[in-house]
């Protein structure tokens, strides 16, 4: 009887590739943070552009009712009381609108404080989502890392196995399949700074399917005990 060995390691990364995949691709929180940003600061100029206009209308207004104040007198000492009651008009609804707009003004301060919280607060939860994505990639890569160490060891496993049942065409293709994996494997060193070595529980040794069936029990008994077997 073959000794029993856990689900294959292979299929199980394929598993977790597959949800973590999905886990990365499918979150699109962090462009939604992105439109959220624009939108807000696209509010807050339009806002910002709203307070300087008050303002310079404000500059104007300030200036312009001691003018009609002095346009007055001079109308009221020629006895010209339609220009003067004319002028007194303006002068009043100057300061009627100076007041409105003051009132619009603390208002709209208020909303861009508001605003500009409100862009900070969506800056920092952007910026947190990054950072998570980021780990869920790491480890996402660090998943593929490892399925493509094992396929490579398992298919050099297949290698030898073929080569002791003289298959010598499969062979070849099995030393392509590994080092195809271990070439891919070799290309997320460097960027995630994997070490295969400090890898745990990550098989080293593998035997072919096709060779477990033609060794006896004593053969499998030796080979269970010495090593931590995976059938390829």
């Amino acid at each position: 009887m073959a000794p029993k060995t856990d689900p294959s390691p292979i299929s199980y990364l394929e598993c977790s590739c597959a949800h973590l995949d999905a886990t990365v691709c499918s979150n699109t929180e962090e462009d939604l943070y992105y439109f959220g940003i624009q939108e807000l600061s696209s509010t807050k100029s339009s806002i910002q552009q709203e307070v300087e206009s008050c303002k310079q209308r404000l500059l104007f207004i300030d200036r312009r009712i001691p003018e009609l104040e002095a346009e007055k007198k001079v109308a009221a000492t020629t006895r010209n009381f339609k220009e003067a009651a004319r002028l007194a008009a303006e002068a009043k609804a100057l300061c009627v609108e100076k007041e409105e707009i003051q009132m619009k003004m603390d208002s709209t301060e208020s909303e861009l404080k508001k605003l500009e919280e409100e862009i900070c607060h969506t800056i920092d939860r952007m910026q947190e989502t990054e950072v998570q994505i980021s780990l869920k990639e790491k480890e996402l890569a660090m998943a593929r890392f490892q399925r493509l160490i094992l396929i490579a060891r398992a298919a050099r496993a297949e290698r030898s196995a073929a080569l002791e049942l003289g298959d010598h065409e499969e062979a070849e293709a099995l030393m392509a399949e590994a080092d195809a994996a271990e070439v891919e494997a070799s290309k997320l060193q460097p960027i995630y700074n994997f070490n295969e070595e400090e890898i745990e529980n990550l098989p080293k040794l593998f035997i072919s399917s096709e060779l477990v069936s033609r060794l006896g029990g004593k053969q499998l008994a030796e080979l269970a005990a010495s090593a931590n077997l995976v059938a390829s």
